[in-house]
């Protein structure tokens, strides 16, 4: 699964985490470093499997332990409609 963060989305960066803005909704959400991280990734051209290796590998924590907590992470911003499943984009040339 691909996930892309939604357009009307308006995000900042504040000291290493991400202060983001469903202006439609009228909800303000701060994620956390790891969180941030994953917010990060979520552009349509990586997978969910992919986005599980990369915090793996950023962290130094095994990916079989990390994968449910970046799955909560993950249906969290679907909850929340700040991001939407779509089919592998092409990357950009």
């Amino acid at each position: 699964m691909y996930l892309r963060q939604r357009s009307d989305i308006i995000t900042r960066e504040i000291d290493g985490e991400m202060v983001v803005l469903n202006h439609r909704l009228g909800q303000v959400h701060q994620f956390n470093t790891t969180a941030s991280y994953v917010w990060n990734r979520c552009d349509g051209r990586t997978t969910v499997e992919q986005i599980v290796d990369m915090v793996s590998k950023e962290y130094g924590i095994s990916a079989v332990d990390i994968g449910e907590d970046i799955a909560n992470i993950i249906a969290e911003f679907i909850g929340k409609e700040l991001v939407d499943s779509v089919d592998n984009i092409s990357p950009e040339l």
